[in-house]
């Protein structure tokens, strides 16, 4: 089933996500949907609180679904240390793990960038919320 991606301004996607406690049917479901939604937005990861469940869980595929191999679902994922930009995992699956763990965290990607680079695209997004299209 397809989930609504929460948008840039939710204030859900501002709070931290809830560690899973036992993986059930509902885990299950809520992961088999994230990446259905996942693939269709088209994207290479999704972590559970953009779609508007508070639980530690993501999901990335680089291959955007090509390779069957490439699809990783976590549960209650934790860095546990990090040195220099890059996470164990390299290039563009180190940035998606970061990105995913941020919403996990209630950060998102605007959270990282400063000065004009975010008010350029903090006032575009206001603008589109203005005129109906965010």
């Amino acid at each position: 089933m397809l989930r609504p991606i929460l948008k840039y301004g939710d204030t859900l996607l501002q709070n931290t996500a809830e560690p899973v406690t036992e993986i059930t049917a509902e885990v299950d479901a809520l992961a088999r949907d994230m990446i259905e939604t996942m693939y269709a937005a088209p994207g290479i990861g999704l972590a559970a609180p953009q779609v508007g469940v508070m639980l530690r869980l993501f999901v990335i595929d680089l291959s955007l679904g090509r390779d069957p191999k490439g699809l990783i679902a976590l549960i209650n994922p934790e860095l546990t240390g990090r040195d220099g930009m890059q996470l164990e995992g390299e290039g563009l699956l180190a940035r998606a793990f970061q990105h995913e763990m941020d919403h996990l965290e209630g950060r998102v990607f605007l959270d990282r960038l400063r000065g004009i680079k975010r008010d350029l695209i903090v006032s575009r997004i206001r603008k589109q919320i203005r005129n109906g299209r965010w």
